[in-house]
């Protein structure tokens, strides 16, 4: 599997993307609803020196990586947290991610990045209530429909 950053291609629009994707960071696994998201600005600043970034995967099985983040517009805090972020220096802004489509990736490779995210944060995975039922159905899928269909039916994307 090459996920090397220099195999990106030019920039992609959001209409070429089939959200809901899957964010590979860490360890962790998280959902990407759409070109839109959210993030503060310590997070904004620490991620631009990530050397490791981050693997998209949307629901055709295309694979991308973040281009660059913009930062829209700060949002108002409204929850608790957010207000004493807000506080502290450290807003919450709306942010436009632009993405770089890298080579298609096989099931069974994301399956792979599964498992390794699996071993890479294995204390935060088997706090999952059935998560042993989840790896199985995980290994058992035979294709991105599939996969999707347990990750919602796992609540590990909605």
């Amino acid at each position: 599997m090459n996920t090397d950053s220099t195999t990106a291609s030019a920039e992609l629009t959001a209409a070429q993307i089939r959200f809901p994707a899957i964010f590979f960071e860490g360890g962790f696994v998280t959902q990407i609803s759409g070109p839109i998201g959210r993030g503060n600005r310590l997070g904004l600043k620490k991620s631009a020196r990530f050397p490791e970034q981050p693997i998209i995967i949307d629901a055709n099985g295309n694979s991308f990586r973040i281009l660059k983040r913009q930062k829209k517009r700060m949002l108002f805090p409204w929850r608790i947290g957010e207000i004493i972020g807000f506080l502290e220096a450290n807003p919450m802004y709306e942010v436009e991610l632009t993405f770089a489509a890298l080579p298609k990736i096989s099931l069974d490779n994301v399956k792979d990045l599964f498992l390794r995210c699996f071993k890479k944060q294995g204390d935060y995975w088997e706090e999952m209530s059935d998560f042993d039922e989840f790896r199985a159905e995980l290994v058992a899928v035979d294709s991105f429909e599939q996969l999707f269909v347990v990750l919602r039916e796992f609540h590990v994307i909605s």
